[in-house]
């Protein structure tokens, strides 16, 4: 999240800010079982989004990968 690397456990949660930074990803050989909740404060369609909206949330654009896989 943002600038920080974090590395939760079996049970853990997390707490994300609306406009901080996030990429979950799976850097292990197992598979892992995630819930994810979100509820943005406008229609999260980034077709339908301005172009400072859709920046402000994916400021390396919507498909861009953290640095942690080469992004």
């Amino acid at each position: 999240m943002d600038d920080e690397v974090l590395t939760p456990g079996p049970l853990n949660a997390a707490l994300v800010e609306p406009d901080a930074v996030r990429q979950p990803f799976n850097d292990t050989a197992s598979a892992q079982l995630w819930l994810i909740v979100g509820a943005p404060p406008e229609p999260a369609n980034t077709l339908e989004m301005s172009a400072e909206r859709l920046t402000a949330l994916y400021p390396e654009g919507p498909k861009a990968l953290p640095p942690e896989l080469g992004g």
